[in-house]
């Protein structure tokens, strides 16, 4: 008996999900777990009940003081249901919490930031907010117990049971095939997950690490940071690698949109360590283990929505299943990104941005043409011999990179410009991506802005700025600029099936610009 009708003193507010129910009073938080066995939780019996609830206390008050209480008993006499610790018999338990205003969660925190109504203090620190949560995180990963026996949830035959029994929901609603068996299978994936065990990488912490389970108790301090809710009925899914940890809070950033905002606090979350000794050695497996993290926590979602009761739950599970499926696209293979736009359109910032995200070199004309010609009069540089060798070069640069993703940025003026790119590149095995940043006459001004505010060495997002353009060499260029369209990738058939055209408007702040441009390139379900 589970007694699902009692409500705890003055409940004002019943949150549920798959598998429990939260009682919301002025003062407390009232977790109740349903007696449900879902497979990878049983909750059927008292005893279970009681064992996992005592588990949440205390595996959350790790990284979570002050806010898990206690247990509250509920209790039967006489056919009245109660509160109590004595009297009657017992029935059933809650996890009893302090509780938290749901403004202070992080996942409201930035949709108020994004509709414009969250308070003044916390849209202006919403960096500073990611800057102490990557702190908070990398604190507790830092100090969360590993051994040998947890080392061993990082091995190959964890992570496939992991893939596989989440996998088997979705085929039971007759999801589409995702393909993540090969790479599981792949030496770079067992070399890296040996490296992380061998290193002390696989240790017992979160495994739900979500935006609405990190609580912005106090914006100013590490330890105003609280994460909550973390897995207690499986340690399976609680042990494992802390990037695979991070990776379920990234996937959440992004499948919420919050691409800009997954690339700062994995900056913020990588920054907080020793950088040659725990970061630099697997760097070279980021582009592709990243992305197939990120999958995997997103196929947990969808499985998770397709168990969860609510109108919006299939829409959330076909959102999450396409969100992995290009994730594991992203991990298997490179990403070729022509990016052109006016000088001013802001792209070398893009670039930077796309750079972090898709683990991608940036090749610039404006690099090039500094390397190339030095301090020569700009006659010399920008002449129609200087920019055929400029091209050449970078063309040369990128066919020299065989696996890598790579980025070139180039204002691309010429159309004949850009389909040696595309020529060159449509018929290898890659995602191609034409982003055209868009100047647009009524917004004029604030791409001249932009140009008249530019200073050495604050150019694009973590680049170096190498460009020397101001407003007359703007509009010497918009004179014989070749607009780009759609039709110039649809001239190379293969290219037309694979690639994505994406136009966006320049004169948006950068983060809605890389926001726009990101969810564009998803949606298009290459």
């Amino acid at each position: 008996m589970n007694c699902p009708d009692f409500k705890p003193p003055d409940t004002e507010e019943i949150v549920e999900t798959h598998i429990s129910r939260v009682y919301l009073a002025p003062k407390f938080a009232y977790k109740q777990k349903k007696p449900v066995n879902l497979g990878f939780v049983d909750y059927t019996t008292l005893e279970k009940r009681i064992f996992y609830a005592k588990k949440e206390l205390s595996l959350n008050r790790r990284a979570c003081s002050g806010i898990y209480l206690d247990l509250a008993e509920l209790r039967q006499k006489k056919g009245r249901l109660f509160i109590g610790f004595k009297g009657g018999a017992l029935k059933d338990v809650f996890v009893r919490m302090r509780r938290v205003d749901s403004d202070r969660f992080l996942s409201n925190i930035l949709k108020s930031a994004e509709a414009g109504s969250a308070n003044t203090e916390d849209i202006l620190n919403i960096s500073n907010i990611l800057k102490k949560t990557a702190k908070k995180i990398y604190l507790f990963h830092k100090n969360a117990r590993t051994s040998k026996r947890i080392s061993k949830f990082g091995g190959e035959d964890i992570y496939r049971a992991n893939w596989d029994d989440n996998y088997k929901t979705l085929e039971t609603f007759q999801t589409p095939h995702l393909d993540y068996s090969a790479f599981l299978s792949s030496p770079l994936f067992s070399e890296f997950i040996r490296l992380r065990a061998q290193g002390g990488f696989i240790r017992d912490v979160h495994g739900d690490l979500r935006m609405e389970h990190i609580a912005v108790l106090d914006p100013r301090r590490v330890n105003g940071i609280c994460l909550m809710d973390c897995v207690e009925f499986d340690e399976r899914y609680r042990c494992q690698d802390i990037y695979l940890d991070v990776a379920f809070l990234l996937m959440d950033f992004e499948f919420n949109g919050c691409f800009y905002e997954s690339v700062l606090f994995f900056g913020y979350y990588k920054n907080c360590f020793n950088y040659l000794k725990s970061i630099a050695p697997f760097e070279k497996y980021e582009p592709s283990v990243m992305p197939f993290f990120k999958a995997y926590r997103a196929v947990v979602r969808c499985k998770i929505s397709l168990l969860s009761p609510g109108e919006d739950a299939p829409a959330k599970a076909s959102k999450y299943f396409n969100l992995a499926d290009f994730y594991l696209k992203l991990a298997q293979k490179r990403v070729i990104i022509l990016n052109c736009g006016l000088s001013g359109s802001g792209k070398s910032s893009l670039s930077g941005l796309l750079s972090r995200w898709f683990y991608a070199r940036v090749i610039s004309t404006d690099e090039i043409r500094q390397n190339l010609y030095g301090s020569a009069a700009k006659s010399v540089k920008y002449s129609a011999d200087a920019n055929i060798a400029v091209y050449r070069t970078m063309l040369e640069e990128g066919l020299k990179e065989s696996c890598g993703s790579i980025i070139f940025d180039a204002t691309f003026l010429k159309r004949s410009h850009r389909e040696k790119i595309i020529g060159s590149f449509y018929k290898k095995d890659c995602i191609f991506i034409f982003v055209y940043s868009k100047i647009y006459k009524e917004k004029e001004e604030i791409i001249l802005k932009r140009l008249s505010d530019r200073f050495n060495g604050g150019g694009g997002y973590g680049l170096k700025d190498y460009s020397e353009a101001d407003a007359s060499v703007y509009f010497n260029q918009k004179n014989y600029f070749e607009e780009p369209s759609e039709n110039e990738l649809a001239s190379f058939a293969p290219a037309a099936r694979t690639g994505i055209f994406a136009q966006i408007d320049a004169a948006l702040e950068l983060k809605d610009r890389f926001n726009g441009l990101i969810k564009t390139v998803i949606a298009q379900k290459i």
